[in-house]
């Protein structure tokens, strides 16, 4: 029993002076001593002892029961060593008598397997040799062909550009001359075959597109319109004119009007000379770059599919070359391979012949030493068994005597419990009773001498006959439901915490009691008159 538990068993003393004011604090201490502030922490102090001394009765338990187990180890690893010491040294004669057995076949399967393995190595080396010249040779043709795609494709794509290249001058010239590029539809061609020999169709085409295209920017009639030669050439035609007029006045020939006559219609008969002729000069110029331009477009059409037809035939030509490496190399790895799987299986067949040979022999004289192992190893195991079961027959026994112990030790801590609780329970049941009693001693109270001060302000008061034992100056509640369930569980019949009871606040006379009555401003002539009477 803990200290704090002892401290609160003592129940309350007898009182000196029954009157209701000492009963009543008497009760309202035991309230407080009833209230969850001082009876949780003591019922938790009373579950946490006896949590203590389970826990302290089971670590005994666990630390016995570990000294026996490790005992039980203990004895489990003597035995188990002697054990294995009768099995290793069997195991011992019988590796020692069987390398002897073991010794003669080795030597018999060295040699068979050392004949297999040279006549092995012998074929796989021949078999990589041709397998390296195959690859050799593939990855050479591989290479050479992946070369001749790749120049295959630089020379095209070369040549691409440089027909794109003749192209853009071609469009250059055509705007530089102010005439308008004809649409895809005039300088499209039928999609036809240039013939055998792409590449010689290529190179004249490419030659005659070049020569078109010379052609096209050495135009005599065309350059007319570009750039200030049309301003030149009108310009020249006037002053040759301008000339003419003048040396027919200096040479003073006759019949001719004047100057200003036949200035103006000089002039306009140039301008109406330029025009026309101009125009003729134009629609020439025209007809000339359309001639060259469509011709040169010709030339560049037929030789880009000429190029393409080439392009074609040459890829076809290396992917050929390409199935033909790669057959010739599968055909000649696939006949090594061959050749290689027969040799193996001819040796392999040798070898399983000698090496059956071998293993009969030893085979009957390991069945003879099995037997002489089995029997010994049986013995050493009957031994380990019988050992084995008086060890555990012995730890049985001593885990009872922990076990009983353990149960002696549980039954002390549910007594020491079960003997507080029954304490604390005493105890509770005392203090109840004071507040039984504080109750009963309220209620037997006479009415007029506990009343309220309410009932003097009726007209119909009179004071009482007999002086009052106790004067009432107030009240306050007492709320037993907030006890603890501990306590409500013992509270009885009639002290059910249904709601706050209310007591009255006493002063019995004569016990030289003073009481002090506040009252506001407004009520003051009204004390004074009850004071008063």
């Amino acid at each position: 029993m803990n200290t704090h538990l002892q401290a609160y068993l003592p129940g309350p003393e007898p009182l000196q002076n029954n009157d209701h004011t000492s009963l009543q604090r008497q009760a309202m201490g035991e309230v407080l001593r009833l209230s969850p502030a001082v009876l949780r922490p003591l019922e938790s102090q009373i579950a946490s002892d006896y949590q203590v001394a389970v826990q302290r009765a089971q670590d005994r338990l666990a630390a016995d029961k570990s000294k026996i187990d490790a005992a039980l180890q203990a004895g489990s690893q003597e035995i188990q060593r002697q054990y294995d010491a009768r099995r290793e040294a069997t195991r011992a004669d019988y590796e020692a008598r069987l390398s002897t057995i073991k010794v003669d076949a080795q030597h018999g399967h060295n040699r068979v397997n050392q004949k297999a393995t040279e006549l092995k190595s012998k074929a796989e080396k021949e078999y990589q040799d041709q397998v390296m010249v195959v690859e050799y040779v593939a990855e050479g043709a591989t290479t050479k062909v992946q070369q001749g795609r790749m120049t295959a494709q630089a020379a095209v794509q070369a040549a691409r550009q440089y027909l794109d290249a003749l192209g853009m001058q071609a469009d250059e010239l055509l705007r530089l001359y102010r005439q308008s590029v004809p649409p895809l539809g005039e300088r499209a061609q039928p999609d036809t075959d240039v013939g055998p020999s792409p590449a010689e169709v290529y190179r004249s085409q490419q030659a005659l597109a070049e020569l078109h295209l010379e052609t096209l920017g050495r135009l005599f009639t065309a350059r007319l319109f570009v750039g200030v030669y049309p301003l030149l050439f009108i310009g020249g035609v006037l002053g040759i004119a301008v000339m003419l007029l003048t040396l027919l006045y200096l040479l003073k020939v006759p019949g001719l009007p004047s100057l200003l006559v036949t200035g103006p219609v000089t002039v306009g008969l140039v301008i109406v000379l330029v025009g026309l002729g101009g125009r003729a000069l134009w629609q020439r110029a025209k007809r000339q770059v359309r001639r060259e331009f469509t011709a040169f477009q010709e030339a560049v059409t037929v030789a880009r599919r000429a190029l393409d037809q080439q392009q074609e035939l040459t890829l076809q030509d290396i992917e050929g070359q390409s199935r033909t490496s790669l057959e010739q190399t599968e055909a000649e790895s696939r006949k090594a391979r061959e050749a290689l799987e027969a040799t193996k299986i001819r040796i392999a067949k040798q070898r399983s012949t000698s090496l059956q040979e071998v293993d009969q022999r030893g085979r009957e004289a390991l069945d003879r030493l099995k037997q002489q192992r089995d029997k010994a190893l049986n013995e050493a195991e009957r031994d380990y068994r019988e050992h084995r079961l008086a060890l555990e027959q012995r730890h049985r026994q001593e885990l009872a005597q922990v076990q009983a112990r353990y149960d002696q030790d549980m039954a002390a801590c549910e007594n020491e419990h079960r003997t507080s609780r029954q304490r604390l329970e005493e105890r509770l049941d005392k203090g109840l009773a004071c507040v039984r009693a504080m109750l009963q001693d309220t209620a037997d109270l006479s009415t007029r001498g506990v009343a309220g001060w309410d009932h003097l302000l009726v007209e119909s008061w009179t004071p009482p006959q007999t002086p009052p034992s106790a004067v009432r100056f107030g009240a306050f509640a007492l709320d037993l439901r907030s006890l603890t369930d501990t306590v409500r569980a013992r509270l009885g019949p009639g002290l059910g915490p249904t709601g706050p009871v209310v007591l009255p606040a006493l002063l019995e006379f004569p016990r030289q009691c003073s009481m002090l009555l506040q009252s506001p401003r407004e009520g003051r002539e009204l004390a004074l008159e009850t004071l008063g009477q």
